[in-house]
């Protein structure tokens, strides 16, 4: 099965936000800021209403992202389907995947037997220092990893579902 069928409808639209985003600022990959980006364009998304619990002031979050991404940001053309994932977002999705496989370990459910992979895990992708995705902007702005994990876990009443 290809990885993204395993991807939540607001996951794949995080991601696609991602993607985007990066196309517009000529970039030639989609590098962690896109993702968290991508996160923050999915309005009602579970990492959404985490970051809102958390009491994140998301406009300063996507203006401190905007910035910092286009700091990386080539400003050349590239063809929308040549861009692909720089190795900090590659790294994110990757941690992303483990911590929904352990999600759905926690709750007695094997992951292959039907396990998501949600906008949740790609914060906790993101801001996982396991990650060795500078999450600079992110703990700027308060989100920590392990403050998202207490409040996903004090959520978690049911399988991943956005």
């Amino acid at each position: 099965m290809e990885p993204w069928r395993r991807w939540t409808p607001n996951l794949r639209r995080a991601i696609l936000a991602a993607h985007d985003i990066a196309s517009d600022q000529g970039c030639p990959a989609i590098e962690a800021e896109h993702l968290a980006l991508g996160i923050l364009h999915v309005e009602g998304c579970a990492a959404h209403h985490t970051l809102t619990e958390m009491g994140v002031d998301i406009v300063a979050l996507r203006t401190a992202l905007f910035e910092q991404a286009a700091r990386g940001a080539c400003n050349e053309p590239t063809a929308p389907d040549d861009i692909g994932l720089d190795l900090r977002a590659q790294r994110a999705l990757q941690v992303a995947y483990v911590e929904a496989r352990q999600d759905w370990g926690r709750r007695s459910r094997h992951f292959d037997d039907g396990g998501r992979l949600g906008t949740e895990h790609l914060l906790l992708g993101l801001a996982s220092p396991a990650g060795e995705v500078d999450s600079s902007v992110l703990r700027t702005h308060g989100v920590f990893y392990g403050e998202v994990r207490e409040i996903l876990r004090r959520a978690d009443d049911g399988p991943p579902h956005a």
